[in-house]
């Protein structure tokens, strides 16, 4: 019974930890520190790979940071799953753009635009 509290307190702090990693990556990406972002969200994607807005986040870094190729093979992680937010087109359209591939762009924006 006391191991089964302990180790839930134990989870809990994991995920306040782990939020606090997200909510300080986000802050440092609005501030333009898009390196320091990025080393974060990756740090914390190791402990929890199924987070889709944290990879969306990775993928920001990534494109912020001129890195086309990185921030492609990251959203290809995510656009398949279900319910992603609209943005996640909009990002993909404008790196495909980047790296020259129009007409996947021009499907993705279409629809962001929708």
């Amino acid at each position: 019974m006391h191991f089964t509290i302990v180790l839930l307190l134990c989870f809990g702090c994991l995920s306040v930890v782990a939020q606090k990693q997200v909510y300080k990556a986000k802050l440092q990406y609005d501030m333009g520190q898009y390196s320091l972002a990025k080393e974060g969200i990756q740090d914390y994607l190791a402990d929890f790979p199924a987070d889709m807005e944290a990879h969306l986040l990775l993928a920001k870094c990534h494109y912020a940071l001129g890195k086309w190729n990185d921030c492609i093979n990251r959203v290809e992680k995510i656009i398949h799953l279900t319910n992603i937010p609209a943005d996640v087109h909009e990002l993909y359209g404008k790196v495909l753009k980047q790296v020259g591939r129009f007409e996947e762009a021009k499907k993705h924006f279409e629809i962001f635009f929708v």
